[in-house]
């Protein structure tokens, strides 16, 4: 979990903003502070820690046989 907590807050979130004109001259600007696809950053961490586990496990099984 705790790797988690720090891996999350280092990570550096790109900015996107998207700019815009309106008819009648109005120009819009919005600007995003967060990740646009959290589904696969979701998918990939559902991949990689139960990887990451087994192969801990499997360490410290051949560890404890040897």
């Amino acid at each position: 979990m705790t790797l988690g907590i720090i891996g999350a807050s280092a990570i550096p979130w790109p900015m996107n903003t998207i700019y815009y004109k309106l008819a009648g001259g109005t120009e819009v600007t919005s600007t995003s502070n967060r990740f646009q696809h959290p589904a696969w950053v979701g998918i990939g961490v559902a991949i990689v820690l139960p990887v990451i586990y087994e192969l801990y496990r499997r360490k410290k099984a051949r560890a404890w046989n040897a």
